[in-house]
């Protein structure tokens, strides 16, 4: 199996499972904001926008600056939850002009790129996620308890715990944030065709394949200590949310 299908297939398989974990996580925060509110859904909506803040501004900043980057006009900006189309609340927008698919694409992607960067960093800086991984396929425990012991002791564990928390969780593109994907896959098959009866395929792949393996592996690799992440968080907040159901019912 040739490099590019393997990373490819993680890259499929972390999306897939982020996804339903980060819907997990995000039900699981509002059920336990809703119990500690007594029912309070204004309350409710505005807790849950002060837990994931950091991540909330963020994803709008980095669709913001992508828009200025690649020259759209912007309008208004809020980082506050508001009831958008078909009651639905969002927890922040910005507002981009209309423009072609790809810049469209790049500005609706933005989010993804710099929370992956965030989750990458964190991951890798912080809770030496990179040092844990190689321990554990060496099986080498000793290494990952001194690990896990020195990320423990940190003072600040929790503020940056906090912060990987909140950005991870938001970093994932909304239905307009993919507006412009299947205009650009339609335009990606038809210049694929163009360049397949052309013969110009092979030498593409051969220039893409080293760039598009290394992106797919950043990203997969950022999805996946995201998944980590939240799987471990995942059991904490259900816990926390079993026992204010019990209370609650009481």
């Amino acid at each position: 199996m040739s490099e590019i299908l393997k990373v490819s297939l993680w890259l499929a398989f972390s999306i897939f499972v982020l996804v339903v974990v980060s819907n997990w996580v995000s039900l699981w925060v509002q059920r336990i904001l809703f119990y500690l509110t007594g029912g309070n859904q204004r309350m409710t909506i505005w807790l849950n926008q002060i837990v994931f803040f950091p991540g909330v501004l963020l994803h709008e900043m980095s669709h913001w600056f992508a828009a200025k980057l690649l020259g759209v006009p912007t309008g208004r900006m809020s980082v506050l939850p508001d009831s958008g189309k078909n009651g639905m609340i969002t927890l922040g927008y910005v507002e981009v002009s209309r423009t072609d698919f790809i810049r469209e694409f790049l500005i609706g992607i933005a989010p993804l790129v710099s929370g992956t960067a965030v989750a990458l960093g964190l991951g890798n800086w912080y809770f030496s996620a990179n040092s844990l991984g190689l321990a554990m396929l060496a099986g080498d425990w000793a290494a990952v308890s001194e690990l896990l012991r020195e990320i423990w002791q940190k003072g600040d564990l929790w503020l940056f715990a906090y912060l990987l928390f909140s950005v991870s969780n938001t970093m994932l593109p909304s239905a307009s944030d993919r507006r412009a994907w299947m205009p650009l896959l339609g335009f990606l098959l038809v210049m694929g065709a163009i360049f397949y009866f052309l013969g110009i395929v092979p030498f593409l792949v051969q220039w893409i394949r080293p760039l598009l393996a290394w992106g797919i592996t950043v990203l997969a690799t950022g999805f996946t200590i995201t998944i980590i992440f939240d799987l471990f968080i995942l059991p904490i907040l259900y816990l926390i949310g079993a026992l204010l159901e019990q209370l609650r019912g009481r």
